[in-house]
């Protein structure tokens, strides 16, 4: 890397930190005005009215920077097309739902539309191959299919994880700096500094919703963040570089809570969408913690535990780095059977 291209990416993060407090502050300023301000309610977290849709600074600066990068010709746009052309689309749906909140049908349908667009981009119009050396399938049929579940899942996931002070947003910025430092390992610059742009990004807008919160992310900040991993994991998939299981272990905490939830939930005859508050990071703060420790005690177990299994499964071949996958996920899968997620207190 040239230094003055050096110099030209920390700058750009520090604009984009910058830039992404200061349409933080005019979010909080003006959120009675956009009609953004989250009354509490049964499945609520907090008790007080708080501004909602502080994913919109996150979204604005990531694009502005990212294009600033474009134009200096450090990004090839090219690459990323599916990603810039439908990250805003999905993320201003979540903005309209912040607002006026959209019927489950209609927030579905742009996630498949966009799904299948982005899908279409990343294999040049269904002309390259999903590799998906992980799994023993050939189809590319089953694989599109599998491709674009994983990207509703993780809009949908992470929607479901924002839920408390600060858990889903500090999650965001470690998955992308760990993102970062493995696509600077395998050479690939372009991809680094998109994931440090989202780093630097949702860093600013952290500052903020660190319990105590004064602005949630909303729907335009969670179907954002959903989106971006799930493009970006098959972007780099489809590369040949970073492998899907990686990104699966990075993305442990997130995906276990919500998918063990879930299924726990549907298994005792509840709806898939109802509301509730028996994800297990609920559970834990029912117990008595606050939200600053739970989004701690996440933040710890993807660095100490998640981080350096991603590193091994990096640094392997396929058979093991499936093992691996498996295994990262059984400790959380173990704290989520504790606290009984997805089973009302009695």
């Amino acid at each position: 890397m040239e230094y003055l291209s050096l110099i030209l990416v920390v700058l750009t993060l520090v604009i984009a930190s910058g830039l992404s407090i200061t349409i933080v502050k005019l979010l909080i300023k003006n959120a009675d005005r956009l009609g953004v301000i989250d009354h509490p309610k049964d499945r609520s977290s907090h008790s007080r009215p708080t501004p909602r849709g502080g994913g919109m600074s996150f979204l604005t600066s990531f694009m502005m920077t990212s294009m600033l990068l474009i134009s200096f010709q450090l990004i090839n746009y090219t690459e990323f097309i599916p990603l810039l052309v439908c990250l805003p689309i999905v993320s201003l749906t979540g903005w309209f739902d912040d607002r006026s909140s959209l019927t489950a049908r209609s927030r579905l349908f742009i996630q498949i539309i966009c799904s299948l667009f982005s899908l279409a981009l990343i294999t040049k119009f269904y002309t390259v191959d999903i590799q998906a050396s992980f799994l023993p399938i050939e189809s590319q049929f089953v694989l599109r299919t599998l491709a674009i579940l994983f990207f509703i899942w993780c809009i949908n996931l992470y929607n479901f994880m924002d839920g408390i002070d600060g858990l889903a947003g500090s999650q965001a910025v470690f998955i992308a700096l760990a993102l970062a430092g493995f696509s600077f390992f395998e050479g690939e610059y372009d991809f680094m500094y998109l994931h440090l742009i989202l780093a630097s990004s949702v860093f600013g807008f952290i500052l903020f919703n660190w319990s105590p919160a004064k602005i949630f992310m909303g729907d335009v900040g969670s179907y954002f963040l959903g989106f971006y991993f799930a493009c970006m994991g098959v972007l780099q998939d489809v590369e040949g570089k970073i492998q899907m299981p990686t990104v699966g272990i990075l993305m442990a905490p997130l995906i276990v809570d919500a998918t063990f939830t879930l299924f726990s939930r549907l298994l005792q005859g509840y709806k898939l969408f109802d509301t509730h508050k028996t994800f297990c990071f609920h559970k834990i703060v029912q117990s008595g913690k606050s939200h600053k420790q739970v989004s701690t005690y996440y933040l710890l177990a993807s660095i100490f535990w998640c981080l350096p299994m991603a590193i091994l499964s990096e640094l392997n071949n396929t058979p093991i780095r499936i093992g691996l996958w498996a295994i990262s996920y059984v400790p959380l899968i173990a704290v989520c059977f504790y606290f009984k997620a997805g089973k009302k207190t009695s």
